[in-house]
């Protein structure tokens, strides 16, 4: 099964291309469904084609039931693609709150051979990050999970939490090296994400916000095989 990626907007006429496309690539109901909740979420929230806000992702299946058979293996597919990013352009990623999805997050990023400084408030969540190897960091705060990280990623519970790791007491912001990335895959509102990035922005340090929430539960996330809906900006990315 080979992946690709496709940038749309989310005016009304591109909402059928996406919901028509889930569909003709042998998506199973619900996914076709959340695609186009994905869209109508979008439009409500202010969106438009020039926000270049979407970043969808669809299966090219070899047959026509090549996605449902693939759902039905627990195995990792074999012939996944090349990361885009290698663990020599990123040096270090940081990664604060390790609870149930967290945890199996970062733990899968040390499987694939990133550098991850994990922290969070249970110091028995950061022990068994640690057990992930040699790639494995215990950060005795957010600011040290931070420090000289590419790219930092947040796993927190609530908006107020985000806040509090970025510009409170966590003081990640300052800590971040300019041109750093913050992948917020916590559950926030479009409107949040956005404060958030702006703010980042504004510290005229180059620092950018993807919002990337997941879905999958904890077995995938240990696994890797998380579903994660990515909303850049095209300027962020090359």
């Amino acid at each position: 099964m080979q992946l690709y990626l496709i940038y749309l907007g989310v005016a009304n006429g591109w909402k059928g291309i996406v919901t028509s496309s889930a569909r003709s690539q042998g998506f199973p109901l619900p996914m076709s469904s959340a695609a186009e909740q994905l869209y109508l979420t979008a439009s409500l929230s202010g969106y438009g084609k020039e926000d270049d806000s979407g970043l969808v992702r669809l299966f090219t299946p070899g047959v026509e039931s090549a996605v449902h058979d693939k759902g039905k293996n627990d195995t990792t597919p074999d012939d996944r693609l090349t990361p885009t990013i290698t663990t020599n352009e990123i040096k270090k990623i940081g990664f604060i709150g390790l609870g149930a999805m967290g945890l199996g997050m970062a733990t899968s990023l040390i499987k694939g051979g990133f550098q991850v400084s994990g922290y969070d408030l249970a110091q028995k969540a950061v022990s068994k990050l640690l057990l992930g190897g040699r790639h494995a960091e215990a950060a005795n705060s957010p600011a040290h999970a931070a420090s000289g990280a590419d790219v930092l990623i947040l796993m927190v519970q609530t908006p107020s939490q985000v806040e509090d790791v970025l510009f409170g007491s966590g003081d990640v912001a300052e800590t971040l090296p300019t041109g750093a990335v913050v992948v917020l895959s916590s559950t926030v509102a479009p409107s949040f994400a956005r404060k958030m990035n702006t703010r980042l922005r504004d510290l005229g340090k180059g620092l950018h916000l993807v919002d990337a929430p997941v879905s999958g539960g904890v077995a995938k996330a240990a696994k890797g095989l998380l579903t994660v809906s990515i909303y850049p900006r095209f300027e962020n990315y090359h």
